[in-house]
């Protein structure tokens, strides 16, 4: 400690600034220096469901499947088989559903309570068609179902 002092003494060095209790920003502020800090910004999942457990009422288009939660399979039926199409209306697009009893994809149902649908080629051919990831809420028309995307479009 001794040897420092005799250093910062030999050098010129102001010792006042070793006991300065302001904080970096501040000193620097004070002799005309901009401190610039780094933006951080988060990414937030489109998993991520704020303690909600499954989709309930929604559906979610990712890049491997369709989601449906559970209030909407209870509307639709558990054991349905459904053919999916593309509905456009005013320069919108939207998801068509519709049960079948002979063709069609079946749901699988997921850990949580939510059920599955379709495959990557399903996911795939609606995303080629101009439909975004995210959630869905179900409406229903006659003869089927519409999933009508959330949010700004």
């Amino acid at each position: 400690m001794k040897r420092t002092g005799e250093l910062r003494d030999a050098l010129g060095a102001p010792t006042a600034l070793d006991k300065d209790d302001r904080t970096f920003e501040e000193q620097m502020e004070d002799i005309g220096v901009e401190v610039v800090k780094p933006k951080l910004t988060w990414y937030k999942t489109m998993t991520q469901r704020r303690g909600k457990v499954g989709l309930k009422d929604k559906i979610s288009l990712n890049k491997s499947c369709l989601t449906i939660g559970g209030e909407v399979v209870e509307k639709i039926g558990a054991d349905s088989l459904l053919n999916f199409g593309l509905y456009e209306k005013n320069g919108k697009k939207y998801i068509a559903m519709r049960t079948s009893k002979k063709d069609g994809l079946k749901l699988s149902k997921t850990k949580a309570n939510s059920y599955r649908v379709g495959s990557q080629a399903l996911a795939k051919w609606l995303l080629e068609q101009g439909m975004p990831l995210g959630k869905y809420r179900l409406q229903e028309i006659k003869g089927g179902w519409l999933a009508v995307p959330e949010g700004k479009r």
